[in-house]
């Protein structure tokens, strides 16, 4: 009885240590980096950091885009991360909140082109302005022709 009771107490044994042994899960995290018209971005720059206590210590190296537009970050403990994908010649986006959880896990970034803001100011200093000769600012009428323009709005502004 003693020997049967050993042999299942050592069998018990047996399949509990792999269970302890296992190690502990992770997530890959797969990032699709396009443009506003869906096309791909190669080489952007994908950029990991934990956003949560459980994940706060993690900062992944960044990683390039590659085939398809994707950056893989592997080994990643299930959490929230922030999520910063780059390229130049586009604005930084930055995905907040990602949930990372055991085994694949996809995210898309789309890198918006920055808007190109330019103001061309034309024209000259007023004292430039008030020299020039040919620069008139109003007309001067004679007596006749303030005398020929008509007492009807429509008809005055017509002539005006």
């Amino acid at each position: 009885m003693t020997l049967r009771l050993v042999r299942l107490a050592l069998a018990a044994l047996l399949v509990a240590v792999p269970l302890y042994a296992q190690p502990a899960p992770t997530g890959t995290l797969r990032v699709t980096v396009v443009d506003p018209s869906n096309a791909v971005v190669l080489g952007a720059t994908v950029t990991v950091t934990g956003a949560d206590p459980a994940t706060a210590a993690v900062k992944a190296a960044p990683v390039k885009s590659a085939e398809a537009g994707v950056a893989t970050i592997a080994n990643l403990p299930p959490g929230r991360y922030t999520v910063v994908a780059e390229f130049p010649g586009f604005e930084t986006r930055t995905l907040a909140d990602v949930r990372v959880r055991p085994g694949e896990n996809k995210q898309v970034a789309v890198l918006q082109i920055p808007k190109l803001e330019q103001t061309v100011e034309v024209g000259r200093s007023k004292q430039e302005a008030a020299a020039d000769p040919r620069m008139s600012f109003g007309t001067t009428l004679t007596r006749e022709q303030i005398e020929a323009l008509s007492d009807e709005p429509i008809t005055l502004q017509e002539q005006l």
